[in-house]
């Protein structure tokens, strides 16, 4: 990657990258199947087209948030490019005297090769216009443009539909003041525009990248969308540190202070926590899909700013970052133990298994609390390469649980009491009784599953004497494995089995038998139907169904067949009388 020592460059989520020049003008570049698309130019010092072609072979697109100065100045390395219409005549202007009072003001080191006396912002050309209701498409990642004046009239904000990323330039900087000062701001539209933006992410917590405000609007956000600051709304500001020095309340050994360093060194660290929490239910969700190991929920995140204040000003660490293992946290939801016993089994295998603690063994009958499994987890030798260098050194908690522990924990957690020395003597019984049923009910489940898996298997074990098979009576266990039995080369259709039982007649169908009858019966008008309608023959319940049709009117008249499909009883009816 050519940074040219002047650019830092950080991919904050998978194929999105933060671009940062001289440590203070931050730019986007994303990624998508087929293009890439480059936002804003910073001040043009350094090779800003370079440096993204460094990082990608796709073709780049190159777009502004809005044409302040600062943003242009790497624009003209590319012949055209997308603005704002209001944006367009600023894309000529002359902004040498501004590049020449900037590079005077400077004060730091700039890169080799630079000469400041002749540095200037070179004009850009035009390409397309953004503005509200329009969408760019990378290939399986589309960004939707919106109108956000404000900070200038050109300003727009562009939301990433796949990753929930919302850029909004200058606009929005959580925690940091609004920049009202400039000439083209605009105070009447900034509100309307902060209410959009609110609108567009929903409630939640806005991330920052210095310059470009971001949000990721679900609660659960596997991709980060910005840097060091967070807040919990939108509308929140702040000017200067913000930090009173001085005596402050005490948090352990060390001070209020303290904490804020911790908060602050964290939201530098989150997008990696995100990453990996983002790695760790991608690679959960495909071995348990091999597997086929099913499961009702699979959720990850980093830990929010305030849960980890929370939790630093409940306890002492001497490190919290290294002594905290659930910055970032995955949760897999089933609904059996069983499952539960196999999913750790795969975690095993798959991942650097530090720490393993059973929550459930670790309370008496008589204590509350969380239940099922927590493991604490690195990524292994199976998840090698670039990609996941940066996040081998950091943890990941994943907690296995069934449905109803589940419930359990969000119940306790918000709607009762986080620990037992919380619950007043007078409540601790009936909290303690309304686990017992929690309990009571997994083990009823885990029992009633147990039974249907031997039910379903003694169905089985009779598939290869047919008169056996065929004396069992019609339900849906029965009817999916006569399906299988009867059309072994195609699936079952789990709703149309539950559609048909739901239509059928059960005094005239009892057994299998008589389905099997009506099936023999209707065999060749539904073979002559199918070779003119193959499409509606996907699944074996279609022979079914459709037999069922061509020889009971009741059920042909109750289920609800196409009109296509009515059509081919009468056209067909004769070749079904032919065997009757």
């Amino acid at each position: 990657m050519d940074t040219q020592g002047w650019y830092t460059v950080t991919e904050f989520a998978p194929g999105s990258y933060q671009i940062v020049e001289g440590g203070r003008y931050h730019m986007f570049l994303f990624l998508g199947r087929d293009r890439a698309v480059a936002m804003d130019g910073g001040v043009g010092v350094g090779n800003l087209r370079k440096l993204h072609e460094s990082i990608t072979d796709l073709p780049i697109d190159f777009i502004l948030t809005h044409t302040h100065w600062d943003h242009l100045g790497g624009a003209h390395q590319w012949a055209k490019l997308g603005v704002h219409p209001k944006g367009k005549d600023q894309l000529a202007k002359d902004h040498a005297a501004r590049a020449q009072g900037w590079a005077k003001q400077w004060g730091k080191p700039f890169p080799a090769g630079f000469d400041p006396a002749s540095f200037t912002i070179r004009p850009s050309t035009f390409g397309w216009t953004l503005q509200e209701g329009g969408t760019f498409d990378l290939g399986g990642r589309r960004f939707r443009v919106f109108d956000t004046p404000g900070h200038s009239p050109d300003s727009i904000s562009l939301l990433d539909e796949r990753e929930g990323v919302l850029v909004t330039g200058d606009l929005v900087k959580p925690l940091d003041c609004l920049y009202l000062q400039v000439p083209t701001a605009i105070l009447p539209d900034y509100a309307p525009s902060l209410r959009k933006l609110e609108k567009i992410a929903g409630p939640g917590s806005w991330r920052r990248s210095r310059r470009a405000g971001t949000r990721r609007p679900r609660s659960v956000s596997p991709l980060p969308a910005g840097g060091p600051w967070t807040s919990t709304r939108p509308s929140a500001s702040r000017c200067g540190s913000g930090i009173t020095r001085g005596n402050s309340t005490k948090h352990g050994e060390g001070s209020l202070l303290d904490k804020f360093h911790i908060l602050d060194a964290y939201d530098r660290l989150k997008p990696r926590y995100e990453r990996l929490a983002c790695e760790i239910r991608f690679a959960l969700e495909q071995h348990l899909t091999n597997r086929k190991i099913q499961f009702a929920q699979l959720l990850e995140r980093a830990k929010h700013r305030d849960s980890l204040a929370k939790k630093l000003s409940r306890k002492d660490y001497i490190d919290p970052l290294k002594q905290i293992a659930d910055l970032a946290g995955v949760r897999v939801v089933c609904l059996y133990n069983n499952e539960v016993e196999n999913i750790c089994e795969l975690i095993d295998e798959y991942f650097d298994v530090i720490e393993t603690s059973d929550k459930t063994a670790e309370h008496s009958y008589d204590r509350m609390g969380y239940q099922g499994i927590h493991k604490i987890v690195r990524l292994g030798q199976k998840h090698a390469g670039p990609r996941y260098d940066n996040l081998k050194d950091l943890v990941c908690e994943i907690q296995i649980r069934t449905v109803l522990q589940d419930a359990w924990a969000l119940i306790s957690q918000h709607l009762i009491y986080k620990n037992e020395s919380s619950v007043p003597d007078r409540l601790r019984r009936n909290v303690n009784n309304v686990m017992s049923l929690f309990e009571i009910a997994q083990r009823m489940f885990d029992f009633l599953r147990e039974d249907r898996e031997k039910y379903v298997g003694s169905i089985q074990s009779r598939n290869k004497q047919p008169e056996a098979f065929l004396s069992h009576p019609i339900d849906y266990d029965t009817l999916i494995e006569y399906t299988k039995w009867k059309f072994p080369n195609l699936q079952p259709s789990d709703w149309l089995i539950s559609l048909l039982l739901e239509d059928l007649n059960h005094n005239n169908y009892k057994r299998l038998e008589d389905i099997d009858r009506v099936v023999e019966l209707a065999k060749e008008a539904v073979a002559a139907y199918k070779d003119e309608n193959p499409d509606w023959f996907q699944n074996g319940t279609d022979f079914i169904t459709k037999s069922l049709g061509f020889v009971d009117v009741e059920f042909r008249a109750k289920h609800r067949f196409a009109r296509r499909t009515r059509e081919a009883f009468e056209k067909y009816a004769d070749m079904m009388k032919k065997t009757s």
